[in-house]
Formats: C-alpha cells, sequence, structure tokens
C-alpha cells in the first residue's frame, strides 16, 4: 500500500487536523516554516492523545523552499529541533526526518557541473552528520541529475526519497524513476510531489507526498478518482469555464458518474453545493481521492518502459 502524506500550508482550517487525526492520515511538514513544524505538531499531538491515536508524521528539512527564497537552513538548530520533536511526541507520531540536501546555483542563473559537485558533496555531508545527530530515522534525497555515488553514499539508509526535477516533463521525470528505482531495490522509497497516474505506477514506491490536493480545492476544484486510477481535478462552480470541457468539470462527465459522485459525497457527509461554497470542505474530499487514488496504484501493475504517453 502506497503511504500518502498530505503536505502543505494549513493550520485547522475547515476541521482538516481532526479529519488528518480521525482518519490516520500521514502528514507532511516543512522546516522551511519553523513555526508551523512547532504549532502544527503540537496540534496534533493534542487529537492523537486525546483519542489515542498514532500517526506517521515526516520533516523536510525545507531545503528548495529556503533556497527558493535565498536563505538557508541551519543544520545544527534542525538537527535540536528533529530531537526535540522525537523526544516530546513520540507517543503519538512516529517520525521520519528528511536529510539537509544542498541545491546547486542560484536562483536566475544557470546550475554549473561545478556547482552539482559541490551540492552533492555538502549533501554527503549533511546526512553523515544528521544520522548521527539525530535521534529518529534520517531519510536522504536522491535527486535528478546527482552522481550515482551519492546514491551509494546513502548505501546504510534503508528509506530513502527520489527528487524528480520540475523542469522536466512529466514523462522524462517518470522515466527517470524508472532507470533509477532499480538501484535502490533494498531501500524504501519516497517520491517527493510523485502522485502522477503513470508516475505512481513507475516504482514500487513506498510512499508519496503531495501538496496539489490544497492547491486544486484552492483553485476551486475538487479531486475525482476514475477507475483506473486516474486523479482529475473538476471544476465544480456553476461559473467555471470548464463546464464544457471533457473530464474538466462535475457538469461535463456522464450522468451515471455525475450520479456517483454525487452518491459518494452523501456517503462522506458532504454534497457539491458545500463543495462549491468553500475550499475547506474540498481540502477533506480531495485528501481523501489522493489517498484513494495510491490505494489503487499499489495494487496496479507497474508501467513498462515502451507504454504510450497517454495511458488512462
Amino acid at each position: 500500500m502506497i503511504e500518502f502524506y498530505v503536505s502543505g500550508n494549513f493550520n485547522n482550517e475547515g476541521g482538516i487536523m481532526d479529519y488528518l487525526v480521525r482518519e490516520q492520515c500521514s502528514v507532511l511538514t516543512s522546516f522551511a516554516y519553523p513555526k508551523m513544524v512547532r504549532d502544527r505538531t503540537a496540534a496534533l499531538a493534542v487529537r492523537l492523545r486525546e483519542t489515542k491515536r498514532k500517526i506517521n508524521h515526516m520533516i523536510d528539512s525545507g531545503a528548495f523552499t529556503a533556497w527558493a527564497s535565498g536563505k538557508k537552513i541551519d543544520l545544527e538548530q534542525y538537527a535540536r529541533t528533529c530531537n526535540e520533536l522525537q523526544q516530546q511526541y513520540a507517543d503519538c507520531m512516529s517520525f521520519v526526518f528528511v536529510s539537509l540536501d544542498s541545491i546547486p546555483g542560484a536562483k536566475g542563473r544557470e546550475t554549473t557541473a561545478e556547482d552539482i559537485a559541490s551540492a552533492c558533496q555538502e549533501s554527503a555531508k549533511n546526512y553523515d552528520y544528521l544520522r548521527k545527530a539525530v535521534q529518529g530515522k534520517v531519510k536522504p534525497v536522491f535527486h535528478t541529475g546527482d552522481p550515482e555515488w551519492l546514491l551509494e553514499h546513502y548505501a546504510d539508509a534503508d528509506y530513502i526519497s527520489f527528487g524528480m526535477s520540475q523542469n522536466l516533463h512529466e514523462e522524462e521525470r517518470v522515466q527517470w524513476v524508472m532507470r533509477n528505482a532499480p538501484k535502490a531495490a533494498d531501500k524504501k522509497l519516497h517520491g517527493l510531489a510523485a502522485t502522477g497516474y503513470r508516475m505512481l505506477r513507475a516504482a514500487p514506491w513506498h510512499s508519496v507526498d503531495s501538496a496539489a490536493w490544497q492547491y486544486a480545492a484552492s483553485m476551486g476544484a475538487m479531486n475525482w478518482v476514475k477507475p483506473s486510477g486516474q486523479l482529475l481535478a473538476l471544476g465544480v462552480s456553476k461559473e467555471s469555464p470548464k463546464q464544457k470541457e471533457l473530464d474538466g468539470h462535475v457538469a461535463s462527465m456522464p450522468d451515471i458518474v455525475q450520479e456517483e459522485i454525487r452518491a459518494r459525497l452523501v456517503a462522506q457527509g458532504t454534497s457539491i453545493e458545500e463543495l462549491r461554497q468553500g475550499y475547506a470542505a474540498r481540502w477533506l474530499w480531495n485528501i481523501a481521492c489522493y489517498r484513494e487514488a495510491c490505494a489503487i496504484a499499489s495494487s496496479a501493475p507497474r508501467i513498462a518502459a515502451q507504454e504510450g504517453l497517454f495511458d488512462a
């Protein structure tokens, strides 16, 4: 079963914290926002202890977010925070801490081979430091463009993330995963933002994460999972220009599918009308759809290299 980690920026809008605890969703929080790490973890812990539940919580180092904003993550502070979380909340959360990878180059200029080589050396050193300094599981990241020696450097890690470049087309990202997953066959694989239809079938993922559920909801869309496992983002607004677009709006779906959507919503205690009125209801619905897509992909055959680009 592919485990879906709910990432994104949220507090308790629409009762999302209660939902995550009730459904025992796995959560990813970025250290790029230290206050969010502290506040969210504490808020989840209160609810988990009250209900005697336990969830998985992945703390991402926030390296890319910090790099994109011109900031830098303090390695020692990150290690201290990881240990504090482990000490305070291990009774109700199983933590995984993502190693602090170094992002090559600088935003706004072309990355050079020297940038990549230097960044990979720093990533290796950071991992070596954190695996000794942190009292818990530390998970390194292997990125598109990283040299193979870096993957070999992570030989002692039982859990590793694959980070696929956002500058590549989705099929190029899929092919990169298919080439590199066999090199980490002895490890649990986590796919960073790896929830596309073909991507979910490109490797034997242990887990993936995404904040796309939140983006879709904020843009007025609800997710829907086709029987094949393909995840759609459907407009729900009566003013949406996608109303006549195939697979683009609830109203453009076949009548039988519209009936199924409405029945599923009612079974979940909501409705099309409620999803139209606010993003919070769409948040909860969309998270459920992402988990469903991961569940379907878990039992589906993995794609073969010769398959076409546009399977549905």
